[in-house]
């Protein structure tokens, strides 16, 4: 029989590779898409991926009736500031390429995709989040009645 830490090690690993390949994916559509200048028939299998992993983790979540909401304090601020950095990577990177793979293509055009692209992203992960808040209350009573 496998001890406890050794099927928590086993997850996490598991856990890791699944969102090393899920930025590999990311990886691969970009350079498909921006690089390449393929279509999206071209990158089906990684649109689907970067679809059908958040809804799946959503779906799963659910079933589970597991709440992931982000962890508060200095970790959460952390995490929250390597995410805008990696963020205003993504876009310096999209924007480069855009420059200079098109340069008859006027660069504020580019910004206002770039930053509409990232407000509906922004606006999404708030709703999310203010959903996931919902729930984690919901649960949290649920659980509670359960053990009072």
């Amino acid at each position: 029989m496998a001890d406890e830490r050794i099927k928590q090690g086993q997850q996490k690993i598991w856990s890791e590779m699944g969102r090393i390949m899920y930025f590999l994916a990311t990886g691969s559509f970009l350079l498909k898409s921006l690089a390449l200048h393929k279509s999206l028939e071209d990158c089906i299998i990684e649109f689907l991926i970067l679809i059908g992993v958040p809804v799946y983790h959503l779906i799963r979540s659910w079933q589970l009736k597991l709440s992931f909401l982000p962890e508060k304090g200095a970790r959460r601020t952390r995490s929250q500031v390597r995410a805008r950095i990696f963020r205003l990577a993504v876009i310096a990177v999209i924007f480069a390429v855009y420059t200079f793979q098109e340069p008859q293509k006027d660069w504020r055009e580019v910004l206002v995709y770039i930053f509409s692209f990232l407000a509906a992203f922004q606006a999404c992960g708030m709703l999310t989040l203010f959903i996931e808040r919902k729930r984690a209350d919901k649960l949290e009573e649920e659980y509670d009645d359960e053990q009072g």
